[in-house]
C-alpha cells in the first residue's frame, strides 16, 4: 500500500524506508471501509492516518530492537539451519532492510556474524570440551562435515583438526 503526501515541508530524510509493518493492515482495511460514510469521511480518515504515524513511529524505534532481538535468536538457534531469510521473517522484517540494520548496528552482515558466532562455538567445543570434530559440526549447525572442516580453515586458517593442537 503507498500513501502520498503533500507538504512544503522537507520530509524526505524521514520516509527513505520501504516498511513492512502487518500491524497496519487493520488501519487500511478501516480506512477502506470508510467509502459509504457521507459526512465525516475527512476526520475518519485523518484520525486513521495519525494510528498509522503512531504504529510507524513505535517500529521506528524498535528499529536496534530488532538487532537486538535477531542476536538473541542467533544465539538461540546458531545449531539449527538458520539463514538470514529466516532470521528475517522471524523478525516480520524485509530480508534487506533488516542486513542493512544489522549491519549498521554491528558492523557485520547478519551472515558473516552468525558464521563468526558458530565458529566460535566451535573453537571452543574443540579447544575447551575436546569434543569430537563431527560432534562439533553439528552442533554449530554444519549437517556436512565437509562443509564445515572448510568454513573453518577458511575463518581461522588451519582446520579443525590441527585447531585444538594449535591451541
Amino acid at each position: 500500500i503507498w500513501i502520498g503526501f503533500t507538504t512544503t515541508r522537507d520530509i524526505t530524510k524521514n520516509l527513505l524506508d520501504v516498511i513492512k509493518c502487518p500491524e497496519a493492515e487493520k488501519i487500511f482495511s478501516s480506512m477502506k471501509n470508510c467509502e459509504s460514510f457521507s459526512n465525516g469521511r475527512s476526520a475518519y480518515l485523518s484520525a486513521r492516518l495519525w494510528d498509522l504515524f503512531a504504529l510507524l513511529s513505535e517500529n521506528g524505534n524498535n528499529k536496534y530492537g530488532h538487532v537486538d532481538k535477531a542476536l538473541e535468536f542467533i544465539h538461540s538457534n546458531y545449531m539449527h539451519d538458520i539463514t538470514v531469510e529466516k532470521i528475517a521473517q522471524h523478525l516480520n522484517l524485509d530480508r534487506t532492510y533488516f542486513s542493512v540494520i544489522f549491519k549498521n548496528k554491528t558492523g557485520l552482515s547478519p551472515k558473516q556474524y552468525l558464521l563468526n558466532y558458530r565458529m566460535s562455538i566451535a573453537a571452543t567445543l574443540i579447544t575447551k570440551k575436546h569434543i569430537a570434530i563431527s560432534v562439533v559440526a553439528n552442533s554449530v549447525g554444519y549437517s556436512d562435515l565437509y562443509t564445515f572442516s572448510k568454513m573453518f580453515k577458511r575463518h581461522f586458517g588451519v582446520p579443525p583438526s590441527n585447531y585444538a593442537i594449535r591451541e
